[in-house]
């Protein structure tokens, strides 16, 4: 990998967060399980699937196609351009697989928050960085858009694996009417609730990132190299961040 590909990583991300908030899911299914209303809880996921399909589906299929027009057009490299449209295309897909994966991972964190959820989310992650590292230590000249692929046939795995999960424990019983037996979009307040709390969520996301936005921007004229070294900085003391996250 080069600084060209590390380039084409944020002109992806900074769009994605514009349509990307999983957080009101897991905030009202908190709610619902603990207040004991499984049916609420289950109509939630219903409501975020179909927030995600209204919502995320388009936009993603845009980001996918569009992703090496908006690159020529913000004047970068044309080699920066096809890295970030290639790499824009596959993991339109990762997020599209991720974004029904997270039904069920929110679900999970909110029945199940310090075992089996915290479990998963650090099986899927580990590995995924297992599988980058064993990926860049074999091939040397790997690129962005192989890590893509690989980040999207983990997602694709774990959509069985958080479905066994649930269905073992007894736990998607629960919430099955409320999910797959009720029309959610009859239940005003809750509908009410999660465009209220998510809709915040969502532009508190996009303000969050929106230096990825600025980087993206003037990527032409600050030019391939700083924008690489910010992002390599970036993720840096986000690793050490990390560290001590679960403290605060």
């Amino acid at each position: 990998m080069n600084e060209n590909d590390i380039l084409s990583f944020p002109s992806f991300l900074t769009l994605y967060h514009a349509i990307h908030s999983r957080d009101a899911q897991a905030t009202l299914c908190a709610h619902a399980v603990g207040a004991g209303n499984y049916f609420l809880a289950g109509q939630y996921i219903q409501l975020t699937q179909m927030v995600f399909v209204l919502t995320g589906v388009l936009p993603l299929f845009i980001m996918g196609s569009s992703m090496y027009q908006v690159l020529v057009w913000l004047d970068v490299s044309s080699h920066v351009a096809t890295l970030g449209g290639n790499f824009a295309t596959v993991q339109a897909i990762a997020l599209l697989v991720g974004g029904f994966n997270d039904a069920q991972t929110q679900f999970l964190s909110a029945i199940d928050p310090s075992i089996s959820s915290n479990a998963i989310e650090m099986l899927m992650h580990a590995s995924y960085t297992a599988g980058i590292a064993a990926y860049l230590y074999e091939n040397a000249n790997a690129t962005l858009i192989d890590l893509a692929w690989m980040k999207c046939w983990i997602a694709i795995l774990f959509i069985p694996i958080n479905f066994i999960v649930l269905s073992s424990r007894g736990w998607l019983d629960l919430c099955w009417v409320g999910m797959i037996r009720s029309n959610a979009l009859k239940n005003r307040e809750a509908v009410k609730q999660m465009l209220k709390t998510g809709v915040p969520l969502g532009i508190g996301s996009l303000i969050r990132e929106s230096e990825w936005g600025l980087m993206v921007l003037l990527a032409s004229r600050i030019g391939t190299d700083d924008v690489a070294t910010f992002a390599v900085i970036r993720r840096t003391f986000d690793i050490f961040s990390s560290l001590i996250e679960g403290l605060w």
